[in-house]
């Protein structure tokens, strides 16, 4: 096909090493991996985050799994799926987890609610999280790289 509009000019694969943020002290697994589809101002991502040795002090409210490129200055660049093995943030509720890409952030984030809690927190004070576990998903958001 020669038709200008439909070619591709702008394509990239490539892999990456995610980092997370207010997960609690723990010890980054040699299980996570990162990898990425970029066409244009679309990308998606597919990630795993995995620990081991987590104690259940230092969590929060939000947790961030970092992306490799910034997403774009609008409301919403994007959501994604996400599965979480290891993290019970309330033994008594029952959790959803949420996840989306903030305006223009480096990171998805991980928000987890419950029927009895607005929001519930990775901290140890509520958290019956296991010791070792992991976070894992796709996401695909609109960037400006």
């Amino acid at each position: 096909e020669t038709v200008a509009s439909s070619v591709l000019d702008d394509y990239e694969e490539g892999t990456y090493t995610p980092s997370i943020t207010n997960l609690g002290n723990h010890t980054t697994s040699s299980n996570t991996y990162g990898a990425y589809t970029k066409i244009g101002d679309l990308v998606t991502v597919r990630f795993k985050y995995q620990w081991t040795n987590r104690s259940t002090t230092n969590g929060a409210y939000n947790v961030y799994v970092s992306l490799p490129f910034a997403g774009a200055n609008v409301s919403q660049p994007g959501h994604g799926s996400c599965g979480v093995e290891g993290c019970q943030p309330n033994s008594s509720d029952r959790t959803s987890y949420h996840s989306s890409v903030p305006n223009q952030a480096s990171y998805v984030q991980f928000r987890c609610s419950g029927a009895n809690n607005s929001e519930n927190s990775f901290n140890g004070a509520l958290s019956t999280s296991l010791a070792s576990g992991y976070f894992m998903g796709v996401v695909s958001y609109k960037t400006t790289a």
